[in-house]
C-alpha cells in the first residue's frame, strides 16, 4: 500500500513539472525601499558630475548611506541649537574659476556629489542666509564631509 501512494505521489509531481505546474511558492519580500519611489532624487549633471539629495526620515537616510561611497562629497544640513535635520537648502557649487556647476534646492539634508578631483567653492543658503566654504578638495577615493548648521527657531525639521 505504501509503494502504492509513493507511486501516486511520484506520478502526480511529474505530471506537474512536466505540464508547467509548480507547487505554489511563498510571497517574495518586498524590498522596502528603492530610489524610484523614493523622495530621494539622483541625478547626472553630465559624464563626470552627479548628484544625489534627499534624506528625510530614518529610511531615507539608511538608503542613501549605501550609495555614500560613490561620492566624493557630503553636506549634511542640521538646525542649531536642536541638532535636527533641515531640509529646502539652496546647493551651488563652483569650481575654480568660478563658473556655477551645481545649482540646486535640496530637498532633503543630505546632499552628494561625484565631482571631478579638484578645488571648488561650496555655497549653501537656508531662508536667505549664506555659508560660504571655499577650496572644498575632493578627491577619487576619499569623501569630503562638510556639516552645515543653521541657528534656527522654528523650521521643518526632521
Amino acid at each position: 500500500m505504501n509503494a502504492l501512494k509513493i507511486s501516486c505521489f511520484f506520478i502526480i509531481i511529474c505530471f506537474m513539472l512536466n505540464s508547467g505546474l509548480s507547487f505554489p511558492q511563498p510571497p517574495q519580500p518586498k524590498m522596502i525601499f528603492d530610489l524610484e519611489n523614493s523622495d530621494i532624487k539622483a541625478i547626472d549633471v553630465n559624464r563626470e558630475i552627479s548628484i544625489m539629495y534627499g534624506g528625510i526620515g530614518k529610511p531615507e537616510r539608511m538608503l542613501m548611506a549605501k550609495f555614500s561611497g560613490d561620492y566624493n562629497l557630503k553636506l549634511v544640513f542640521i538646525a542649531l541649537p536642536s541638532n535636527k535635520y533641515l531640509s529646502n537648502v539652496v546647493v551651488n557649487i563652483l569650481d575654480k574659476e568660478e563658473h556655477k556647476i551645481i545649482e540646486v534646492i535640496s530637498e532633503g539634508p543630505i546632499f552628494f556629489a561625484r565631482l571631478i578631483p579638484g578645488i571648488y567653492t561650496v555655497k549653501v543658503v537656508y531662508q536667505g542666509r549664506v555659508k560660504l566654504f571655499k577650496h572644498v578638495e575632493t578627491t577619487k577615493e576619499d569623501q569630503n564631509m562638510i556639516n552645515i548648521g543653521w541657528k534656527v527657531k522654528e523650521a521643518r525639521m526632521y
